[in-house]
């Protein structure tokens, strides 16, 4: 009897789902807005990630190695240029933003995004990639 219970409950969850939906018209599972990101100038989201990425650049966990530096960025130019060319990038943010990746010691398998075109990778996400198309796909 309980294997019957276990086997129903995922249709009777969407089946409730749907009839919520239906209900109220949204999704009672969806995101609250966090508002515009027009309210957000360029230069104040360049000022936020400069702060930040000058604190990750005081920290004891931030890498400076050129070799795998230079890694990353051989992986990151051609994708960045390749943004460029299908007008993906305005020159607005190519000009505005400051387009830096930096080096966090940390084993876990993470990559992330600042304001401002800062982007952090983690050595256990280079440690883990297994050829350079692997980690295009996470930057």
């Amino acid at each position: 009897m309980a294997l019957v219970l276990l086997l129903l409950l995922p249709v009777a969850g969407r089946s409730l789902a749907q009839t919520a939906v239906a209900a109220t018209g949204r999704n009672s599972g969806s995101l609250p807005s966090l508002g515009d990101s027009s309210d957000l100038s360029i230069a104040a989201e360049r000022r936020i990630g400069d702060r930040i990425a000058a604190s990750i650049y005081r920290d004891p966990d931030y890498i400076d190695d050129p070799v795998l530096v230079d890694y990353v960025q051989s992986i990151w130019l051609p994708l960045k240029a390749a943004a460029r060319a299908r007008g993906e990038l305005p020159s607005e943010l190519d000009e505005r933003f400051a387009w830096e990746l930096f080096l966090i010691r940390d084993r876990s398998i993470n990559a992330f995004a600042l304001p401002g075109g800062y982007f952090g990778v983690h050595l256990g996400l280079i440690g883990a990639v297994g050829s350079a198309d692997e980690m295009a796909a996470v930057l």
